[in-house]
């Protein structure tokens, strides 16, 4: 449990667009826990910070991107060199755009080894797949409230979360386990003494369940 005088970093993944979103929840989640914390709690952002939260949590600031690297490439470098954080907060609402990149932010915060709140929604739910890879909180600001509280003071619980979230990326988002999944399907779907009707569907239902869409 976090004690006085232990300091508690969050990174906050915001959409590189958050104009027309609403993160008041999010702002009196902060708010409400750094009257709580002082500065034993600090919040940086990625992203675009929305107004509401710029008094609150200060932009992280990346070295010039290297030219010789693709600008994703030299972005996530810089983001794991600079790693200094303990928790990720990944809030988005019902909108498309920012459940998907949440969906990114969750896999980046994984690789980062970070223990991740996100907003619960289904597409969300999907992309951290098991009850014991992430906080999920509703968009309220009580919900954000108590999640952020929970991590800052369990250092264990950070541990044990961003523990199954790096698992669960290395065992079905890396590319080795995308291409051993694909090479089992080809394997089966040419095997002589299995000649399915329609191959599409065929394949489709082997994948099901495993996060791969064709």
């Amino acid at each position: 449990a976090q004690t006085t005088g232990d300091l508690t970093r969050a990174l906050i993944l915001f959409p590189s667009r958050t104009s027309g979103h609403d993160y008041t929840y999010l702002n009196d989640a902060c708010e409400k826990i750094k009257s709580d914390y002082s500065d034993r709690l600090t919040f940086e952002a990625l992203g675009e910070v929305p107004e509401s939260l710029s008094a609150m949590a200060t932009p992280v600031e990346l070295p010039p991107m290297d030219p010789n690297l693709n600008p994703y490439v030299s972005a996530a470098k810089s983001i794991r060199d600079l790693n200094r954080w303990d928790i990720a907060m990944i809030p988005a609402d019902t909108n498309a755009d920012t459940v998907d990149t949440g969906c990114i932010a969750f896999l980046e915060a994984s690789a980062l080894g970070l223990a991740a709140i996100c907003s619960d929604s289904t597409a969300l739910r999907t992309a951290v797949r098991t009850d014991d890879a992430a906080l999920m909180a509703e968009n309220t600001a009580d919900s954000w409230y108590q999640a952020i509280k929970r991590l800052a003071e369990d250092a264990a619980f950070r541990h044990t979360l961003a523990q199954q979230a790096f698992s669960d990326l290395c065992d079905h988002h890396l590319l080795h386990s995308r291409a051993r999944l694909f090479a089992q399907t080809c394997q089966t779907v040419s095997d002589p003494f299995v000649i399915p009707r329609n191959p599409r569907d065929f394949v489709k239902n082997h994948l099901s369940g495993t996060g791969v869409e064709i």
